[in-house]
Order: C-alpha cells, then structure tokens, then sequence
C-alpha cells in the first residue's frame, strides 16, 4: 500500500512540476512579448516623432514666407492667423526647455497616481514605468507595458488620454500631488 501511495504521490508531483513548468513558460513568454512590444512601440514612436519635426521645420519656413507676404500686402488679420499657426507648429517640437514644469507628481481622477522624473522615465503605482517626452503642451508617456499616455495641458487645467495596445481609451483629469 506505502509503495502505491509513493507512486501516486510521484506521478502527481511529477504532473504538477510539468504543469507548473509550462505556466512559468507562459508567463516568461508573455513577459517577453510584453517588452518586445514596448521597444517596438518606442521605435514606431522615435520614427514618428523624427518624420513630424523634420516636416515642421521644412514647413516654418514656408509659413514664414506667407506671414511676410501678408504682412507686406498689409493683410495683417491673415499674417496673425499663419503667426499663431507657426508658433503652433514649433511647440510641437520639444527643445527641452519646456520640460521642468511636467517633474513631479501627478493624481488621475480615479485615484491613482504617477511620478514624471527628470531623467526622462515616469514611475506608475500599479508599478510599470515608462520614458516620456514632451512636446508643446504635451506630454507623451510611452509605458514599458504598452500603453502610451498624453498628458495635455489647456490653460490651467490638465487632461489624460491613456490608449491600450488594443486601441481602448480612458480620459481622465489630472491634478499635481506635489504643488
């Protein structure tokens, strides 16, 4: 009986180990997907964003040149509106200037919070981290999980569109924990 019991009890840690091997692969796998998707997401994210500026800075010029033909007609109305959109334009393109106001903490409106640091990389609660980069009145937030963030600010209030890897988006309102 001790013999048949030893045995069973082999067989039942032995297809436990294989069970327990086979979901540690899984999770290993996933895991692995998971990071592979963020760089490709990070690099789809460089390339864009390098393909955007090199169009606005050959774009300004052009602008540059219609203000001045407005401004010489005396159209002064029209060389304000190409004004505006030239300044638009060019805060789009992060200089690196604009970034110290987005360092530091910030609450979600469901509760939840996370952390922008200054060398670049954001910190979430649930425990993910990301790298950001800012641009104008932006803040793009790319997270090691996937999920990519844009932090806006308009006047003096700030919102959040958070877009899952499968195209799903949250709005939420965001407040400074630090100020």
């Amino acid at each position: 009986m001790k013999t048949i019991l030893r045995v069973i009890s082999f067989v039942l840690l032995s297809a436990a180990t294989v069970v327990a091997g086979e979901e540690t692969t899984n999770v290993l796998s996933n895991l692995q997907a998971e990071k592979d998707y963020a760089a490709a997401v990070e690099k789809a994210q460089k390339e864009y964003d390098a393909k955007v500026t090199l169009a606005i800075q050959k774009l300004i010029p052009i602008l540059k040149s219609e203000q001045d033909k407005y401004t010489k007609k005396g159209d002064l109305d029209n060389a304000l509106v190409v004004k505006k959109r030239i300044e638009e334009l060019q805060s789009m393109i992060s200089d690196g200037s604009n970034d110290a106001k987005w360092i530091g903490k910030w609450r979600y409106s469901d509760g939840g919070w996370m952390e922008i640091l200054k060398d670049k990389t954001a910190k979430h609660h649930i425990g993910i981290v990301g790298k950001w980069k800012a641009a104008g009145n932006r803040l793009i937030i790319t997270w090691n999980n996937g999920l990519i963030e844009t932090l806006t600010q308009d006047g003096k209030s700030f919102s959040l569109v958070a877009v899952e890897a499968n195209g799903k988006k949250t709005n939420y309102t965001m407040s400074r924990i630090d100020n």
